[in-house]
């Protein structure tokens, strides 16, 4: 039986999308024949400490500047393991080229940076291409789709009870459900932080695009947004968000897991998108809007601090007056994604212990 280290930034400024899949992941490998320990090991932030405070695992943090320092002890720390899984867009290949002499395998996941060709294996789904591919690249095998794609498993349940009832009730009815003609819920969401300017400015263009929608905020910024009105509901983030995508018509996102959660339930979406901390991957949430837009899933507002009301609100009754519009295109989500991208990810992982 093998061992498995999960390394994953902590900082806000890169999202909550690594620590979120490092927490699935763990509990995917932990049920493994094939391994007997897993570890993550986490850049120290009260964030991180908040995501993995009930874990049942081992949970290990370091000091955030090990990262950037390529501190000798951070390769001590992950390499006590035979698979060291690297989760943070720019690994460097001095950590990978350590870990090998320290004797482990090394994969990475959603990376296009320089360690590439020195690691064993490279998984590529949110900065990947639509397409599944896979090629050689140095010592490694990338392989990269939104085939890959890891979903939380709570959502991927939800939406096969949903389909399963949809299902039922059209053979009752012996007549497909009846599409919606008007919008009645809208949600804003930049993943798992409160991004309150962006909030703003999408409840100001759902305002001036007349939309009187029920509208959930979530998770919700502090101090309130200076656009709330009576319909708006801000809620804190909860185990419950997935159930309030899932029942909603329209939403309102960045470019990150978010969106391919709501491609994956069918939920129509508007992608104003966030930056990255890392300068070679600044657009990549716009550049995965614009593909997952071509493959016909969503619409690529643009940049956040770029993007203008207008060109919002333009969008927004392009969506709110087109009902066979947001059914294709959420029809079209639930074909690209399957929600078995964490899984596909554990069994290409397990090939390489």
């Amino acid at each position: 039986m093998s061992t498995v280290a999960l390394l994953t930034r902590g900082d806000e400024r890169w999202g909550t999308g690594h620590l979120r899949r490092s927490g699935w992941l763990h509990a995917a490998l932990s049920v493994q024949d094939a391994v007997s320990q897993v570890t993550i090991c986490s850049a120290d932030s009260p964030l991180a400490r908040r995501f993995f405070s009930g874990s049942n695992g081992d949970v290990r943090f370091f000091p955030p500047a090990w990262i950037a320092e390529n501190d000798g002890r951070l390769t001590d720390l992950a390499s006590e393991a035979e698979l060291v899984v690297i989760d943070w867009l720019d690994a460097t290949s001095e950590l990978v080229s350590a870990l090998h002499d320290a004797g482990c395998k090394v994969a990475l996941l959603d990376d296009y940076g320089p360690a590439v060709p020195h690691a064993d294996i490279v998984i590529n789904s949110l900065l990947a291409e639509i397409e599944h591919s896979s090629r050689p690249a140095g010592r490694a095998v990338v392989y990269s789709g939104v085939d890959y794609v890891q979903l939380p498993p709570a959502v991927t349940k939800l939406r096969g009870v949903a389909s399963a009832t949809a299902k039922a009730m059209a053979t009752e009815l012996r007549a497909p459900v009846p599409l919606s003609e008007t919008v009645r819920a809208v949600m804003i969401s930049f993943g798992g932080l409160a991004r309150a300017q962006l909030v703003d400015q999408a409840l100001s263009s759902l305002e001036q695009a007349a939309c009187s929608a029920q509208v959930i905020v979530m998770p919700a910024p502090a101090p309130p947004p200076k656009a709330i009105g009576a319909n708006v509901e801000l809620v804190p983030a909860g185990e419950d968000f997935h159930s309030l995508l899932a029942a909603s018509d329209l939403v309102i996102c960045g470019g990150g897991l978010t969106l391919y959660e709501a491609v994956f339930l069918g939920v129509p979406s508007i992608v104003i998108a966030v930056p990255s901390e890392v300068p070679e991957y600044e657009h990549h949430q716009l550049d995965t809007a614009r593909k997952l837009e071509a493959a016909g899933c969503c619409r690529a507002a643009g940049m956040a601090g770029v993007v203008t009301n207008d060109e919002l609100v333009a969008i927004m009754h392009e969506l709110l007056d087109r009902p066979q519009l947001r059914l294709a295109m959420g029809a079209r989500g639930m074909q690209l994604l399957d929600g078995r991208g964490l899984l596909r990810t554990v069994e290409l992982l397990l090939s390489v212990l």
